[in-house]
């Protein structure tokens, strides 16, 4: 694989893509983090290659409770102040 091909979403065959809205972002596991990245991509009209979803593979809810607006921006330089937002809206936060 040279350096510009993308990466493909781990696991993306099995993401249920509605399940995180059923269920409280402590909850929420890694797959249920990037079906939410994937909907604010959608809303927001971002072409989901552009975000660095790879950098949140690893988050599951609970640690994006715990990260501050830095810690988005750390992980995604361009996109996470945006997505820092958009999540803060949905656990009531903002």
């Amino acid at each position: 694989m040279n350096s510009t091909q993308l990466k493909p979403i781990p696991n993306n065959e099995k993401v249920d893509l509605a399940r995180f809205r059923v269920k409280e972002p402590q909850e929420w596991v890694m797959d249920d983090v990037l079906a939410w990245m994937l909907d604010v991509a959608r809303r927001n009209q971002v072409p989901v290659e552009n975000i660095n979803m790879h950098k949140f593979a690893t988050c599951n809810g609970p640690r994006l409770l715990l990260m501050n607006e830095q810690a988005f921006l750390e992980r995604d330089p361009v996109y996470g102040t945006m997505l820092f937002k958009e999540f803060r809206k949905l656990v009531g936060g903002e």
